[in-house]
């Protein structure tokens, strides 16, 4: 991936500019560091069989797979993400706010709605209202892989405990709004997006998990 690297710019500010696969890789060589299992197993050789792009849609295609109890670092499923957004099952606080912690954007997001272009930059971490579980900027600043293809109705089927997203597809979930969203619904906790995951966007990061 090399020359089109992705851009960490301050201790204190997110990585941006980074694909899918990068994350997923950062999160096993992390996870080497600190001594935990890796949480994937990833082929850079073989092709994954599930995902549907073309070569030209996804040049890397890499085969990533879960390894079963492995507590090491790894990406949120999409169910994750979301229920950490909302501040757990019902948090501290109330547990409908409109956003990740507030009913007012401003206060917990970085965002373009009323700001214009005077934001349009990824802004450091914690300068904004935490939600209920003390986690910021989970609405706005960056928007976040999550582990999931997306798949439009799969969640009028899914599990009901813990489901991971649909076996096969063409992108990866992102989740929460970034500092470029213009509109006040994409900061909400259930609103998609997706993107491929070789996808290189100034507006991605990536948040981590672990068990």
């Amino acid at each position: 991936m090399g020359e089109n690297s992705s851009v960490f710019i301050h201790p204190q500010r997110p990585v941006e500019s980074i694909t899918w696969y990068e994350a997923v890789k950062f999160c096993n060589k992390l996870s080497e560091m600190q001594g935990l299992s890796p949480y994937y197993q990833i082929s850079e050789e073989q092709k994954d069989p599930d995902n549907l792009n073309e070569e030209d849609n996804d040049s890397f295609k890499w085969l990533v797979k879960i390894n079963p109890h492995a507590k090491g670092y790894h990406l949120p499923t999409e169910a994750e993400w979301e229920y950490a957004s909302k501040g757990g099952k019902y948090g501290v606080q109330k547990p409908d706010f409109a956003y990740a912690g507030s009913d007012n954007l401003s206060e917990v997001a970085w965002h373009s709605v009323d700001y214009g272009n005077s934001h349009r930059i990824s802004q450091r971490i914690s300068l904004k209202r935490s939600n209920a579980l003390g986690l910021f900027d989970m609405s706005g600043n960056m928007l976040e892989w999550c582990w999931d293809w997306f798949g439009k109705e799969y969640y009028k089927e899914s599990p009901l405990e813990n489901p991971i997203g649909p076996e096969q597809g063409s992108r990866r979930v992102v989740r929460g709004g970034s500092w470029s969203n213009l509109y006040n619904v994409d900061f909400r906790p259930a609103v998609r997006f997706l993107n491929s995951p070789d996808s290189r966007n100034h507006n991605i990061g990536f948040r981590l998990s672990r068990y």
